[in-house]
């Protein structure tokens, strides 16, 4: 019965022993982990994606940074998941932004535009408000005289009016049409 008496000396030097191995097991699967994968791994996030980053607008904003390895650690790759998103951002707002500006200019013209035929309907009697309506509606110079019980040469005016052309031009025009022998003007 000796060889099974067993004491509390025993038990710790066991205990000991057990303790060693685990450290020794748990120490050799770190240095398993702190080694690098063998596969082959792209050199710069530009690499991983579909869509070109060169292609970004020229300025100071879009200098070309140096490419940064994904192989460095995690946190650089973050930081160039968020750069490339930013920039991707920037082009897509420098876009609006050039969008926008195209959208104000053409506004800008068509108010000008309008200030213009506001001006010119302002400058018209209110006696002849319903004319030049008319007018602007493309209703012929007799038409606008008819329905508003004004002579012919009167509706002629409003209609040349309502269209921008200036009185001289379309006296021009009619001299052209009309030469010498115009009816209502024998003596041209």
């Amino acid at each position: 019965m000796d060889a099974l008496d067993f004491g509390w000396r025993d038990g710790v030097l066991l205990l000991a022993a057990l303790v060693a191995v685990y450290l020794v097991v748990a120490f050799l699967r770190l240095q398993r982990l702190r080694r690098p994968a063998r596969q082959p791994v792209p050199t710069t996030f530009s690499t991983m994606v579909d869509f070109p980053l060169d292609d970004l607008p020229e300025g100071p904003a879009a200098a070309e940074a140096p490419p940064v390895r994904t192989t460095e650690s995690p946190t650089d790759f973050a930081a160039e998941l968020t750069r490339s998103s930013l920039d991707a951002d920037l082009r897509q707002l420098r876009e609006d932004l050039r969008r926008l500006g195209e959208t104000v200019e053409r506004q800008a013209g068509e108010i000008a535009d309008l200030t213009t035929r506001l001006q010119s309907a302002q400058s018209v009697s209110p006696l002849y408000g319903e004319a030049m309506a008319l007018a602007r509606k493309g209703l012929d110079p007799a038409g606008i005289a008819g329905r508003c019980g004004i002579s012919i040469g009167e509706a002629e005016l409003v209609a040349s009016l309502s269209r921008g052309v200036p009185l001289d031009e379309e006296l021009k025009e009619e001299d052209e049409y009309g030469g010498s022998d115009h009816p209502a003007d024998p003596g041209r």
